[in-house]
């Protein structure tokens, strides 16, 4: 306990709304100051791990519902990416690269029906078809709640098993011909 007091920040707080800002008198408290300090951090561009792990929370499920965005938050964003799920048809333009097997040897979990018992022993019940997507590398959706489950049994965070993947042709300098090297029949690439 500090020296001011467990209750000083909720009588400071009250004092001062009442001064400063009568409309908000009784609704403003430390845990509404939460949500909305989360969902600032969020909109300017902070990064949800970092928001959870300064929330103090657990689990990112639990600070994604302290998070509220606009209405119009997708618009203000610019373009809209492109996907991650489903992938497209062009099977090597996934945008997300899913590492559950890697990470599952890693814990010495070489088959999936033992991830999936695993699974089901920390309370997350899938069925088979999911199960054999999610260990197959083409999941087609997953919950944050389901993720977190996944990251409790592997001991891993979030971003261990699902990882942006990288551009797979370098990009060529303004100005420069791009060249594609043409590989087999004993050809090295070119020289730069």
């Amino acid at each position: 306990m500090s020296r001011a007091g467990d209750n000083a920040l909720r009588t400071g707080l009250t004092e001062t709304v009442a001064r400063l800002l009568p409309a908000w008198d009784g609704r403003l408290t430390p845990h509404v100051l939460r949500h909305f300090c989360a969902s600032s951090l969020y909109e300017r561009g902070m990064d949800l791990k970092a928001i959870q792990e300064l929330l103090g929370h657990e689990w990112l499920s639990t600070t994604t519902r302290y998070i509220h965005v606009h209405d119009d938050h997708v618009e203000r964003a610019g373009p809209a990416p492109t996907p991650a799920w489903p992938p497209d048809s062009n099977k090597n333009g996934r945008a997300m690269r899913w590492n559950l097997r890697m990470k599952a040897a890693e814990n010495g979990i070489w088959k999936s029906t033992e991830m999936w018992r695993r699974l089901a022993e920390a309370g997350l019940e899938i069925s088979a078809g999911k199960m054999s997507a999610l260990w197959a590398g083409t999941p087609t959706t997953l919950r944050l709640d389901d993720l977190d489950v996944i990251c409790a049994v592997l001991e891993c965070t979030p971003t261990a098993v699902v990882a942006a993947r990288r551009p797979s042709k370098p990009q060529a300098a303004e100005g420069t011909p791009s060249r594609t090297p043409r590989l087999g029949r004993n050809r090295t690439l070119p020289p730069a």
